[in-house]
Formats: structure tokens, sequence, C-alpha cells
């Protein structure tokens, strides 16, 4: 027996996840939520995409966040409760397909396969491996790509190069 009464697909193109009750379904320019026990909408309005932009890939779902890639070489970092885009992660290419493995993302697209780590993370690792070891050339660089992701491009280079001087 069916729970709900089925509904028109439209343009929505995959199940992406399902939280507290609700599944996450991926259109070509939107997100939505519908509550499993009712059929109806879980927020009070579907999330537009932003604008020129498309899934380029299935996404995956990590705590409240469902994270998205785009054409636009963005990934989108969606918060499940209310239906709203978090956070914009600019990537270097178009993101394919991903999965999350420990702390890092694998993106499988058609032009090949790419692994990046997760920030928050990466940060809590670079900062143990300094504070035992200042001069750890390794945890430098990598504390140079989160300046150069924060924006920080002087202290980005700073870093670099001091790393570059420990391990030539």
């Amino acid at each position: 027996k069916l729970a709900w009464p089925a509904q028109k697909r439209n343009d929505l193109v995959y199940v992406a996840a399902v939280w507290k009750g609700n599944a996450i379904l991926v259109g070509k320019n939107q997100v939505i939520a519908i509550s499993m026990e009712t059929g109806k909408p879980a927020w009070n309005k579907s999330l537009d995409l932003p604008e020129g932009s498309m899934p380029s890939g299935r996404g995956f779902h990590a705590g409240d966040d469902y994270y998205l890639p785009t054409t636009n070489q963005q990934l989108l970092r969606i918060d499940l409760k209310g239906g709203t885009i978090a956070q914009r992660i600019r990537t270097d290419r178009t993101l394919g397909n991903l999965i999350c493995y420990r702390d890092e993302i694998i993106s499988h697209g058609s032009d090949g396969m790419s692994v990046y780590p997760m920030v928050k993370p990466l940060r809590e690792r670079v900062a143990n491996m300094l504070k035992q070891n200042p001069d750890d050339a390794w945890a430098l660089g990598r504390m140079a790509d989160l300046a150069a992701y924060d924006g920080q491009l002087d202290k980005s280079l700073e870093l670099l190069r001091k790393a570059c001087q420990l391990h030539p």
C-alpha cells in the first residue's frame, strides 16, 4: 500500500539521500526535500541552484549536509535542516560523482579521478603535526594550501618558502 499518492517527477533526476525521514531529491536546477511520511515538501521552498549551473554528478551526504558538485566548478554544501546553500566551494575543475572516504573527497568524472582533502580535518591534522614538529615541511606545505584557500596569499607564500627551505 502506498503511503501517499505518486508525484510527478518533473525535472527531478535522482534521490540524493534520505535524511531524518526526508527524501532529498536533486533536479536539473533545484534540490527539494519530501517527507517520507506524508509526501509533502519538508522545506519551506525548493532550493534553486545558482544561475547557469546544474548538477555535474552525484554528491554525498555527511551529517546535516549534502555536498553537490555543479557544472560551474563549485561544490555546494547544502544545509539539509533548512534547505539552503551553506557554502560554495570553488574547485579547479568540474567535479563528477563524489564519495567521501575518511577525510577526503574523491571525484570520478569524465576526465579522470581527483582527490581533495576535507578542510576541517586537514586543519586539525596540520595543527597537531606542527605542534609536535614546527619544522615539518609536509605540514607547512598543507598549511600554505589552507592559507591560500582562506585568501591569505602572502601567508601562503611565506609558508611555502619555509617548507621549501626545510625540504628542498
